[in-house]
C-alpha cells in the first residue's frame, strides 16, 4: 500500500497496479471480498467498488482493470 495514494480533493483512494494484482491473485484463489480486502489492508467497500467496476463474467483481469483506472 505504500505506492497509493489518496486524493483529498475528491476523497477518493486509488489503487495501486500492485494492489490490483494482489486483488487478482487472491479472487483467483476464490477468497471473498472480505478477505482480500483484510488480506491487502484495502476497506470492503473500496474492494466491492473495486470489483463492481472491473469484474467481468466473474474474471478479474489486473492489467484491465489498471488500464482503466488511469
Amino acid at each position: 500500500m505504500t505506492l497509493a495514494y489518496f486524493d483529498t480533493m475528491t476523497k477518493l483512494y486509488h489503487l495501486t497496479k500492485h494492489e490490483r494484482h494482489e486483488i487478482q491473485i487472491l479472487h483467483n484463489k476464490g477468497y471473498s471480498v472480505r478477505e482480500r480486502a483484510r488480506t491487502i489492508g484495502l476497506g470492503k467497500t473500496t474492494m466491492s467498488n473495486e470489483l463492481n467496476r472491473t469484474v467481468v463474467h466473474n474474471a478479474y483481469d489486473a492489467a484491465k482493470a489498471q488500464a482503466k483506472a488511469v
